[in-house]
């Protein structure tokens, strides 16, 4: 149907490639949205920021959720979903019955930053089970640097959410994705009530439990990773 996202699991390991037929819509077509969660389509031929593209219900969403991405405007600092693009599809949460419509013209957003942050947690398999993790992260008690990369483990070693930070010493929100074994292959996950593991630049950090659960909802979390830097002074004797 016109101006509706969709979600599809392609089987088996290889790639494939969606060809969608059909008449195109005006960007500026209504989108009727009812209260909760709504799967929409981008209609813009051009890559926007999020807050321009969806103008017209400003104040009226509460979520925006792409496959591994989102945008929360009560955490705009957390926020890791800043754009929309064409050919894909979004989950947005509608806190009453609103009507979008997407700006006629706009200024166009080079995504190309973004898709090079995208490529550090390449590999990871997102499924519709998830929770949102974000946050604060000290390293030998200063703020991360940009490019910090945290993962979160489950108790079997999968590595089931990655995110790699953006502003310094703050954890954008990130999808840690459960299990998902009705899939050929299954894909690997968290399950329900177990504890989440988090590590840092491949190293573990210790944090408050935090259990795991398909609830969609933002838990904030403070990690502290404490590395120690060994100095070993190079000895020359001369002859």
């Amino acid at each position: 149907h016109p101006a509706l996202g969709y979600y599809v699991r392609v089987t088996g390991t290889t790639a494939a490639t969606a060809l969608i037929e059909g008449l195109t819509l005006p960007v500026t077509t209504p989108i009727s949205l009812h209260p909760g969660w709504n799967w929409i389509g981008y209609l813009p031929e051009v890559t926007l920021p999020i807050t321009q593209a969806l103008q017209s219900i400003e104040g009226q969403y509460q979520r925006v959720l792409s496959l591994d991405k989102t945008f929360d405007p009560a955490l705009p600092g957390y926020s890791t979903l800043r754009f929309m693009e064409p050919g894909k599809g979004y989950l947005i949460y509608a806190t009453q019955a609103v009507t979008l419509v997407y700006p006629a013209e706009g200024f166009a957003l080079n995504a190309e930053a973004q898709s090079e942050m995208n490529a550090t947690c390449a590999g990871l398999s997102p499924t519709p089970h998830f929770t949102l993790v974000y946050g604060e992260l000290l390293i030998n008690e200063q703020p991360a640097p940009v490019g910090s990369r945290v993962e979160v483990l489950t108790p079997r070693g999968d590595i089931a959410g990655c995110v790699v930070l953006e502003t310094p010493g703050a954890i954008g929100l990130m999808h840690v994705y459960g299990e998902d074994a009705t899939s050929s292959p299954s894909i690997a996950g968290f399950r329900e009530d177990e504890s989440l593991t988090f590590r840092v630049n491949g190293i573990p950090v210790e944090t408050s439990p935090l259990m795991w659960h398909d609830d969609w909802s933002s838990h904030s979390v403070s990690l502290q990773a404490d590395y120690k830097h060994v100095y070993l002074p190079l000895v020359m004797r001369e002859r």
